[in-house]
């Protein structure tokens, strides 16, 4: 499946998630900017800083002994030319996250060293994005804006989150007719992903609806293997279909049933825990694994599974000993606002993690 229809699908179940947990967690004595917006950065802050120090430590210490700058190439090739604020912006983006889906909009000119607006990075050179230790970390750049609005945004009624979402779908809509429809156009320009995020929200509002209905077990489980079966089979399906948007509309219809299907289960709530690290270190065990191979004179064919092995070792290490201690710490702080008044407390039945 195309990489933006899986980052847009998870847009879709982000925002589902997060009216969840500002509907359902974040009440009461917990309704609090300041403690969703803190909450929500420490579950993505410190796996990626340790895997954004481990990156940056390799690289120097590739180049130091092998002579290999590794993620750093980019930046000895640019210190010639390139503009102090130039080299901080993206120093700095690399630090904070926010801001990385904006590098995909610009250029470095390598005569001035200033950057600019690009419609199209794929023509620039060098690309912004090589100055990026963790390259698919900009769609948390997408994330965290998101983040930033959503407690404004999906406690509202339906009629506006229909409003919103169609606003959002006319900037894309817009944007197609004036011919930017590639990317980084199709998925990495928020205004217009926003529609996604609030399509999650609608989905959550669908689940209050669902969850109190008496839906026969199978019917569920009919819907993860119907689930399954069109995501193996996109690829297939006639070009000349709307594929992508039955995909989306399918896509949402699905998240609440679900998400009533597997909310207590134990394997698919710690495969949850470990997406996260996984998704964020990939690329810096691939290039070790690639240069370990390399090195090592092993076949290429045995690059993708070694690189799963690694990444989901590294990634369990990860979870055991940053993202565990810090999601028991996030818990301690809501629950620390959640000794309110019987009026005020959370309601009956799952208490999300978010």
């Amino acid at each position: 499946m195309e990489g933006a229809i899986a980052v847009q699908a998870f847009y879709i179940v982000s925002g589902f998630y997060m009216a969840l947990v500002l509907n359902e967690k974040y009440i009461g004595q917990a309704h609090s900017y300041r403690l969703f917006i803190t909450n929500r950065l420490l579950r993505l802050y410190p796996v990626y800083w340790v895997v954004l120090v481990l990156s940056v430590v390799c690289s120097v210490g590739g180049y130091w002994l092998t002579g290999n700058p590794f993620k750093l190439s980019a930046y000895f090739e640019a210190l010639p030319y390139i503009q102090p604020y130039a080299l901080f912006y993206v120093i700095l983006t690399n630090v904070v996250v926010l801001g990385q889906d904006m590098v995909f909009f610009l250029g470095l000119n390598p005569q001035t060293g200033r950057l600019f607006f690009a419609p199209d990075f794929h023509v620039t050179n060098p690309p912004v994005y090589m100055f990026m230790f963790l390259p698919q970390a900009w769609t948390l750049g997408v994330e965290i804006l998101f983040y930033l609005l959503a407690p404004f945004l999906v406690r509202r009624s339906v009629a506006v989150l229909v409003v919103l979402a169609g606003g959002s779908l006319a900037i894309r809509l817009a944007l197609y007719n004036i011919g930017l429809h590639d990317d980084p156009w199709s998925y990495r320009f928020f205004p217009s992903e926003l529609m996604f995020f609030l399509v999650g929200a609608l989905c959550y509002r669908a689940y209050l609806v669902l969850k109190v209905q008496a839906v026969p077990p199978w019917v569920f489980q009919a819907v993860l293997l119907l689930a399954l079966a069109v995501i193996l089979s996109y690829h297939f399906l006639p070009t000349d279909l709307p594929k992508r948007i039955v995909y989306y509309l399918f896509f949402a219809l699905t998240v609440p049933f679900l998400f009533i299907l597997t909310r207590n289960n134990r394997f698919d709530y710690h495969l949850g825990e470990l997406s996260y690290p996984v998704y964020i270190s990939h690329m810096f065990t691939g290039s070790i694994v690639k240069y370990a191979l390399d090195q090592a004179r092993i076949p290429e064919a045995w690059f993708g599974l070694t690189l799963v092995v690694v990444t989901v070792l590294f990634s369990l290490l990860l979870v055991r000993f940053v993202a565990g201690p810090v999601e028991r710490y996030r818990q301690r702080r809501v629950r620390k606002f959640q000794q309110a008044p019987p009026d005020q407390t959370l309601p009956a039945g799952l208490v999300p993690s978010g």
